[in-house]
């Protein structure tokens, strides 16, 4: 169901909505035009995608909002958490807008988004960057117990280690990686979102793509994806690009997993705008 809210909810720069379950999600607006909504993926914030949003303001209303757990956001209980909470997210901040909306999703994001679409939520058309279903390639069979001991490093503050976890066990990434995300400046804000990956293992759950939810996305899609990402991670858009209904596929050359904000944002604008 979607929350009834009045259209003008979001007037403020900052604002939040109420979703299902009570959640309060922090909501950025920018920009002035048809709208547009960001959703973050796995280890990011809203504050990650400044760069885009400046970018996409100059032509759209852009919404871009904290998933639940991270940044203004509010939280509700992990141990209670499916994929529906984050579309019941999505769907206060699409009602809140008050008509229907282009949507942008990021890895985890643009899973979310496909499941929301699937259920009719009022959206104009969606575009999508490398949602993380694995298919084939080289990625790591996850163990059984990779969310027990996940929830375990996490209760007990050792939020680095169970980042190094999740790169190593669930994506694949080496040490230099690692090393290289350690070191970079965004680093304290990744490690404060180490909760979140919780969330993130639910949303993927064992990599493979629900055929039956995404043969039922039936608007506009640009699916995109780096030519230097992962084999697993191609071979998953390539079938992405055959369940679709309505789809339009863009590989961008050198480009890996990280969505390049400023490539990336044209790309959108073309496709909103057409």
């Amino acid at each position: 169901m979607i929350p009834q809210q009045t259209p003008d909810t979001i007037k403020p720069a900052l604002a939040t909505v109420a979703s299902a379950d009570g959640t309060l999600i922090a909501v950025e607006r920018a920009g002035d035009g048809p709208p547009v909504v960001v959703i973050s993926g796995g280890l990011n914030q809203r504050i990650m995608f400044t760069q885009l949003v400046d970018l996409l303001s100059t032509k759209f209303t852009v919404f871009n909002y904290d998933r639940r757990g991270r940044g203004d956001s509010g939280d509700g209980d992990p141990d209670e958490y499916t994929i529906d909470h984050e579309v019941d997210d999505l769907a206060a901040v699409l009602a809140a807008i008050g008509e229907p909306a282009n949507v942008f999703g990021n890895c985890t994001g643009g899973i979310i988004a496909m499941h929301a679409a699937a259920r009719g939520f009022p959206m104009e058309k969606l575009a999508l960057y490398e949602p993380p279903y694995s298919v084939g390639g080289t990625k790591p069979v996850v163990a059984p117990d990779y969310l027990p001991r996940l929830k375990a490093l996490i209760a007990a503050g050792r939020r680095e280690e169970a980042i190094v976890m999740f790169q190593k066990e669930a994506v694949g990434n080496g040490d230099d990686f690692v090393e290289k995300i350690r070191n970079h400046p965004v680093w304290p804000l990744i490690e404060g979102l180490a909760h979140t990956l919780v969330y993130e293992r639910v949303i993927v759950g064992d990599g493979s793509i629900p055929a039956d939810v995404v043969r039922k996305v039936d608007r506009p899609t640009l699916l995109i994806e780096g030519g230097e990402s992962p084999e697993w991670q191609r071979n998953a858009c390539s079938e992405l690009v055959g369940l679709l209904p309505r789809v339009e596929h863009l590989v961008l050359d050198g480009q890996g997993h990280m969505f390049p904000q400023h490539t990336g944002a044209p790309l959108l604008e073309r496709f909103f705008l057409s």
